[in-house]
């Protein structure tokens, strides 16, 4: 059918036909009928044609079937079992040129026949059975073996047996893949391309998932996560690429029209591939902030699937206009003789499969279907938009509803982080919206609203209803899957906010969870379930604490009224109390007793209240007269010094009271157990201040010697309230840490890692299914303390880290920096950098929060004593004070107590004593001796009748290894006094030596004595001179800006006191200096670059040596929060870069221990916090002046607006002071920038 017949004949009437018109006609005829087959149904091996090889290899069956060549033939066969075969040469009067050498046009192509058991042969044949070595390597095909065989049988032209057979015999051949070649080189590969052979070699690819195991670094860093996903992408990056490359080879016939050229060959799209590997290497250093990467994840997994629809659909694709007749004109290729099992794709090559013709609606719509596909592989990557994944803080959070994760792309919704209506480059493609969808593109809607759902479709605020812009308004029956998106980067607390509120006003079916990266969560949740079974036991006993203090306080004003009323002096004491006066004298009579103080702070009858205020204020107007010889009766009008300091004792007490009050809110949630106990020790500690007034009257031997005794009477009274106090703490200690330990509980159970553990099955999915629970996965601080050593410095990555120090994408030589990757993530702090999906409602808050009961830590109470001397007569010797810190109700094995303070004025120890509740135990004593010599020195520095000794103490829980509660012991100590001190003036000089050993004198500085509020300055000559010193051992500090701080100790006496001072400079610290002259536009090598450097080295030497003395002054073994602050003043000082996120954190941390320290601590022992945390906050600043002298970061000014809310909350602390000597020691040192800033952001009052 190489030539086509465009003629036939037409006959007449009466017309003679000959042969050669017949034979023209009947030519034509079946020639349309094979072009119709060719053109309008197609060729190739419509069904059936199956070759089975027997399981010996000794039989080959070729099934039933139909099929047609490319010529047209029509070729049927049944079932055809054959077992042996010959050797087949056509017949001479057979031409097929597939079979022939061009040239010599004779058979070139060892063919063999396969005959059945009943084949009939020719006895010359040779006929072999069929072997497995045989069929190896062979492939079947059918011949049509067509030839004409002249009759011949009459002997003359007057016979009607006249004319030629045509004979067509189908032979069932075999032909090595070798002899093969030659016939595909001669029909130009034996197929047709249209059948497109080359698609059994696009691959099936499949993406792994990103599994949040737990226990590893995915689940417990975000960076660990990104490892995850970044590995998941590179192990199908380059070969889907490659994948999509090769499709348009594959299907060139049908794509050509839409591109010149491989489109994945374009500079276009290879410049997006760049960008995106960029953004992913982008990981591997995280020099800032970094969101996406799940959506990233799955924009390659849409890549995946749109490929895999695209490869399934053409698949399908088989139609072909006009296909090439000379492929397999009279024989059809059937597949290899012996393929095997499962290789049925394996055949491809070797047959010839069935090529439709277009004229099926079926094949015309699946080619526009392919085309279609195609063009949005290519529109997937030029829309994709990489800023919405790198900036996305500016999209708006939307739910779209979408049919997911079991159906092609072609039926979701169009994600986020698409463009959908960017325009392609290349072109007449269009956009991506309209080549999404291909059943919803090809009803050519006009409509003026879009069809197509996507995230820049769904505009919630439209004033306009449609399916589209406002698709939860309408029915969501046909969607089986909510896409959430335009979430990440934005903070959480506003995410969970904005996502409720869109859950409700359109009633969507699903629930929320946020879960966190990290460690540090500061604000912990408290839902109600934590709360429903202790707060009515918080209620009933709040209520019944609020009974007694509201008496306390109406019965203290009473009081307190009662002894300032003036016309109360005139009242004379009872009879009934005449014989219980304690003690009278020259100073009058002293007739209050135990039952007064009762009445006056318990609340009693008004008669009895008048009665007992009136003593109380008679004794101390004789306290007072009797301190003051010169005394003289006043007017009503005056005030005494008396009235001021019972005022101020009430008001104190009042204003403790009012502050336990509001203390003690209505619902639990609100209770803070730290402010509660700072105020209810506060009443017992106005108890200690009410002693200190008292013991302050004693201005002479008989006032010290009744005050001794009231002192005692008060001591026993602050016993019994310690004793009393601890019936409201055990129930409402109990409350609280129950609470706590459920809050903490809780907390742990959010961190992503350890909430996998309790609900295994969290994976991303870009939204939820009805019923599903959607997770928020934020970003929180690390904890410092995983990434330095005991000593505060810098250590390598946690070992699990190893795993991910290492990403795809990144560059050869990273190496992930820690410290870096600690400021990142304090810059993303409440973020939401991922999020999760669980398979199911859930969970309730409580679910995961342990139900064990917790343990009583002990009260721990000021502590008062009165020592006892030997005699009241002669206080020369005196006995031990004995005082049991632990109540019995704790177990001594489990609590311990121990003296934190250094006394100033004894020794103490502990005694083991029997345990009564459980004899095989024993308790602590403590033992405070007095040391005559320390009491002595400090007669001689004051004119005190008692000397009050203050240290603290703490208890610890031994099994926790923990303090439970710290406090003070106050003890008071009778002296004896026969002359009052006096004081002497010290003289002396100061030199400064520098580097060559030249001394010189240094005027300017400060020479001070140490704990005493005087000092004097050197004059032009280095000389100084300080009146009014107090006599005996004294400690002077000289310091000067550059130099290194000296101290002197010294006995004053009355005479002439001469001491002199050489101070060193201090010896260089190596740090980058390069930011504070650059910022104070000094250039290096100059002598106000020296200065500069001279200054940071002694301030910064000089806070490290003060921090060694502290650490020496504490005498602890044991790590504290004063050695962890000197470590940190030593690093701030020493090393040569040290990151702001570090240096911040640092600050924060120790700042806060200190802080926690003073409040908790009172006596030696706060003074000593209090000047460590003066000392950390000097070197801090410092180092943040010499590290950001131009611009604070945010977490720098974050951490100055903190410390200004703590400072000014803590006026015991006294900060503004010390930082404004800071500012005028350091002025001239640091940038002006600095000092603004400095200012803006640490306002003290």
């Amino acid at each position: 059918m190489s030539t086509l017949i465009n003629n036939y004949p037409v006959f007449e009437d009466n017309q003679v036909l000959t042969s050669t018109q017949l034979n023209q006609l009947q030519n034509y005829l079946n020639q349309q009928n094979r072009l119709t087959r060719v053109a309008l149904i197609g060729v190739g091996v419509v069904c059936g044609m199956n070759v089975v090889c027997s399981p010996g290899r000794d039989e080959l069956t070729i099934t039933k079937g139909v099929g047609v060549t490319s010529e047209g033939h029509l070729v049927t066969i049944g079932d055809c079992v054959t077992t042996q075969y010959r050797s087949y040469e056509k017949p001479n009067s057979v031409s097929y040129p597939p079979f022939e050498d061009p040239v010599t046009q004779l058979q070139d192509v060892e063919l063999f026949e396969l005959l059945t058991e009943e084949a009939e042969v020719d006895p010359e044949d040779t006929v072999t059975d069929l072997s497995e070595e045989f069929l190896e390597d062979k492939i079947v095909l059918l011949f049509l073996e067509c030839y004409d065989k002249d009759l011949k049988s009459c002997l003359g032209k007057s016979c009607d047996e006249l004319g030629i057979d045509r004979i067509i015999s189908l032979r069932k051949l075999v032909i090595s893949k070798e002899e093969l070649e030659k016939v595909k080189e001669r029909t130009e590969g034996g197929l047709l391309e249209a059948a497109y052979p080359e698609k059994y070699d696009l691959p099936v690819l499949q993406m792994k998932r990103a599994l949040i195991r737990p226990e590893t670094p995915a689940s417990r860093y975000y960076i660990g996560m990104a490892g995850e996903y970044l590995e998941a992408i590179d192990e199908v990056w380059d070969p889907l690429y490659e994948a999509l490359h090769q499709t348009y080879g594959v299907y060139e016939p049908v794509l050509e029209e839409l591109y010149p050229e491989n489109p994945f060959d374009h500079d276009i799209l290879k410049e997006i591939k760049e960008k995106c590997e960029a953004y992913l290497g982008s990981y591997s250093d995280f020099s800032e902030p970094i969101f996406g990467i799940q959506y990233f994840y799955d924009f390659v997994k849409d890549l995946m699937l749109a490929y895999e629809e695209f490869r399934l659909t053409a698949f399908e694709l088989s139609g072909a206009c006009c296909p090439d007749r000379s492929r397999f004109p009279k024989h059809l290729m059937l597949g290899e003789a012996c393929a095997g099992e499962g290789d049925l794709c394996d055949d491809v090559e070797y047959r010839n499969e069935f090529v439709a013709s277009p004229v099926f609606s079926e094949q015309r719509n699946l080619a526009e279907k392919v085309r279609m596909l195609h063009k949005r592989l290519v529109m997937l990557w030029e829309s994709f938009d990489l800023k919405r994944l790198e900036e996305p803080r500016e999209r708006q959070i939307k739910i779209t509803p979408s049919c997911e994760k079991k159906s092609f792309i072609s039926e979701r919704a169009i994600p986020f982080y698409y463009d959908s209506d960017r325009e392609s480059s290349f072109e007449g493609l269009g956009t991506l919206e309209n080549n999404w969808d291909f059943n919803l593109q090809r009803q050519c809607r006009n409509e003026e609203q879009p069809v197509q759902l996507s995230y820049d479709n769904h505009q919630p605020d439209s004033e306009w209803d449609d399916p589209v812009s406002t698709p939860l308004k309408y029915d969501l029956d046909p969607y089986n899957f909510l896409r959430i998106e335009g979430h990440i980067s934005k903070h959480v607390e506003e995410v969970e906010e904005e996502l409720r509120e869109i859950k409700n006003e359109n009633n969507l079916s699903f629930d929320i969870k946020k879960v966190y990266f990290g460690d540090l969560m500061g604000e912990k949740p408290l839902p109600d379930c934590l709360l429903e079974d202790l707060q009515p036991q918080y209620s009933i006993w709040r209520n019944k604490v609020l009974l007694f203090l509201k008496n306390l306080v109406r019965s203290s004003k009473t009081a307190e009224r009662a002894i300032l009323n003036r016309s109360m002096l005139t009242a004379e004491p009872s009879a009934s109390h005449e014989s219980r006066n304690f003690a009278s004298g020259p100073m009058g009579n002293i007739n209050l007793n135990m039952s007064d103080l009762s009445n006056l702070f318990t609340g009693a009858e008004p008669s009895r209240i008048n009665e007992s205020a009136n003593r109380f204020y008679s004794v101390m107007r004789n306290l007072e007269r009797a301190g003051n010889p010169a005394y003289q009766p006043r007017t009503a009008a005056y005030t005494s010094y008396t009235d001021t300091s019972i005022r101020d004792l009430f008001s104190s007490l009042n204003d403790c009271l009012h502050q336990l009050i509001d203390a003690m809110p209505r619902d639990l949630r609100d209770f803070d157990m730290e402010i509660w106990l700072t105020h209810y020790k506060c009443v017992l500690r106005v108890v200690v201040k009410m002693m200190k007034w008292i013991a302050g009257y004693a201005t002479t031997p008989q006032m010290r010697a009744a005050i001794l005794l009231y002192l005692y009477i008060i001591g026993i009274l602050h016993r019994l309230l310690s004793f009393l106090a601890i019936y409201p703490y055990i129930t409402i200690r109990i409350l609280n840490d129950t609470l706590q330990e459920r809050q903490e509980a809780l907390a742990e159970s959010l961190q992503l890692s350890r909430f996998r553990d309790n609900h295994p099955g969290p994976d991303h999915k870009a939204g939820v299914a009805p019923g599903d629970t959607f997770l928020l996965a934020y970003q929180l601080p690390h904890r410092v303390e995983d990434f330095t050593d005991e000593d505060g410095n810098a250590v390598e990555w946690p070992v699990e880290m190893g795993e991910i120090l290492k990403f795809p994408f990144g560059s050869d030589d990273q190496n992930l920096d820690f410290e870096q990757y600690l400021e990142m993530t304090a810059e993303m702090e409440g973020l939401v950098v991922a999020d999760f999906t669980l398979p199911f409602t859930c969970c309730d808050d409580c679910e995961d929060v342990p139900s064990a009961a917790v343990t009583l830590d002990p009260f721990v109470p000021p502590v008062t004593a009165v020592a006892r001397p030997d005699s009241l007569t002669d206080l020369t010797g005196y006995n031990n004070v004995e005082i049991q810190l632990i109540n019995d109700l704790y177990d001594p094995s489990v609590y311990e107590a121990g003296i934190t303070g250094v006394p100033n004025f004894g020794n103490t120890s502990f005694r083991e004593d029997p345990y009564e509740p459980d004899h095989t135990k024993t308790k602590q004593m403590l033992v405070y001796e007095i040391d005559p010599q320390k009491v002595a020195a400090e007669i001689q520095r004051t004119d005190d009748f008692f000397i009050i000794d203050e240290f603290d103490y703490e208890v610890r829980d031994t099994n926790r290894r923990e303090v439970v509660g710290s406090d003070t012991i106050t003890i008071f100590i009778p002296v004896e006094r026969t002359a009052k001190p006096q004081t002497g003036t010290v003289t002396g000089t100061v030199e400064g030596v520098d580097a060559q050993g030249n001394r010189e004198p240094l005027p300017g500085v400060n020479v001070t004595v140490e704990n005493e509020a005087i000092g004097a300055a050197t004059d032009v000559n280095g000389a100084f001179t300080i009146s009014k010193v107090p006599l005996g051992d004294q400690t002077l500090v000289a310091s000067f800006v550059g130099y290194l701080t000296a101290t002197r100790d010294i006995t004053v006496g009355t005479g002439a006191n001469t001491v002199s001072f050489v101070l060193s400079q201090a010896d260089d610290i190596h740090i980058n200096y390069e930011r504070i002259l650059r910022a104070r536009e000094i250039e290096e090598d100059t002598e106000d670059a020296r200065k500069i450097k001279k200054y940071y080295a002694a301030s910064m030497t000089n806070a490290k040596e003060r921090a060694v003395e502290m650490e020496k002054r504490e005498a602890k073994e044991e790590v504290t929060a004063i050695t962890k602050a000197a470590s940190a003043v030593e690093m701030f000082s020493d090393e040569e870069e040290i990151s702001v996120v570090k240096l911040n954190n640092e600050y924060n941390t120790r700042r806060n221990e200190l802080v926690h320290a003073v409040q908790n601590t009172g006596g030696a022992e706060k003074e000593l916090h209090k000047d460590a945390l003066k000392n950390l906050t000097e070197a801090y600043l410092n180092r943040l002046a010499y590290t950001q002298p131009k611009e604070l970061s945010s977490t720098s000014k974050d951490v100055l607006k903190e410390s200004s809310t703590i400072f000014n909350a803590e006026s015991d602390l006294d900060m503004k002071k010390t930082i404004d000597e800071w500012k005028q020691k350091s002025k001239g040192y640091i940038s002006e920038d600095f000092e603004h800033n400095l200012n803006d952001n640490l306002k003290l009052k």
